[in-house]
């Protein structure tokens, strides 16, 4: 804890790795095992198709988006197969309103991100990205940023959404019979899940990779030797064996950097501001409030591309 609390994340990582794993008797053990590994590997899954510099994406598919809501999809599954598995009642209690929870919240939230589809006409996270090299969606889809944020607290289970945990009610939720490193795996799946998540929001409104020259464009000369290429107007270093390196690249990553720890920020910060909600007034959230706000978002987008504002022969 010296160094603002730096070291905590290492301590409890040793502390995870040395703890015995511990199964209940009456558990369904092949599933209680499997919980965790498929939270950590459906969480990777997300992050491969998130696009962090021109070129830099793990998984580049023309139907990305349709793909991160299918990976989506597979958490409340998780979810409630680790609930049910321990045989225990609390575990099971957290898995009903984890289901609960992303149900609600997953219809919203692919809405919200649907008005963006319709003002670039593609599915393909990285020409989204490409789509914003004048101005950032937020500004056209302010109301679809909101309901996206919203949705990722849900998502991710953050206070004031974090009923399936809620320690002063069900112990830890889904989570209470993992212990050791099968615990350790679901907090990794879930600190990955939240990059993925902030880094969707910043490729959805926020220009991705976009954003001024941090390095100046032109090399201050031109050199050619073997392996390695400088060419006036980008700097390009391509090495044997090595993907290419380009100035646009860096400049690129560190613009996507920036505004995804923003984000992370920003997702964490309600923590220590706002109470847990009820489950009443969760659903009724999710269910009334969010998705009346995605339909406004929807119809807000359709006028921009029919008024020929923005869109194939728009002004902009």
């Amino acid at each position: 804890g010296k160094v603002e609390g730096i070291l905590q994340l290492v301590a409890d990582g040793l502390k995870l790795i040395s703890k015995e794993i511990i199964i209940p008797a009456k558990a369904d053990k092949p599933i209680f095992w499997a919980a965790p590994v498929l939270f950590a590997a459906t969480a990777a899954a997300f992050v491969a198709l998130i696009p962090v510099a021109p070129g830099w994406v793990v998984a580049d598919i023309d139907l990305g988006l349709l793909a991160v809501f299918a990976v989506i999809g597979f958490f409340p599954i998780i979810t409630v197969l680790a609930g049910w598995s321990s045989n225990s009642k609390f575990p099971f209690i957290g898995g009903i309103r984890a289901l609960y929870q992303m149900v609600s919240f997953e219809i919203p939230l692919i809405l919200s991100l649907l008005g963006i589809v319709m003002l670039t006409g593609t599915l393909n996270l990285s020409e989204i990205v490409e789509s914003q090299v004048n101005f950032p969606w937020i500004i056209f889809m302010p109301i679809g940023a909101i309901v996206f944020f919203i949705c990722i607290l849900a998502e991710l289970e953050r206070i004031p959404f974090d009923l399936p945990e809620a320690e002063s009610e069900i112990v830890a939720g889904w989570l209470t019979e993992f212990s050791g490193m099968m615990y350790g795996l679901v907090q990794l799946g879930t600190y990955i899940k939240l990059y993925a998540f902030a880094a969707l929001f910043v490729v959805m409104f926020l220009g991705g990779w976009n954003g001024p020259w941090v390095f100046p464009i032109e090399p201050i000369a031109e050199v050619i030797t073997d392996g390695i290429v400088i060419m006036p107007g980008a700097l390009t270093v391509e090495l044997p064996g090595l993907p290419l390196f380009s100035q646009e690249m860096i400049n690129g990553t560190i613009w996507f950097v920036l505004k995804t720890v923003g984000v992370i920020f920003f997702i964490l910060l309600p923590r220590g501001v706002f109470p847990r909600v009820r489950i009443d007034l969760l659903l009724k959230i999710g269910w009334y409030k969010l998705i009346v706000l995605a339909f406004v978002n929807i119809f807000i987008a359709l006028a921009l591309v029919y008024s020929g504002i923005i869109g194939p022969g728009g002004i902009m």
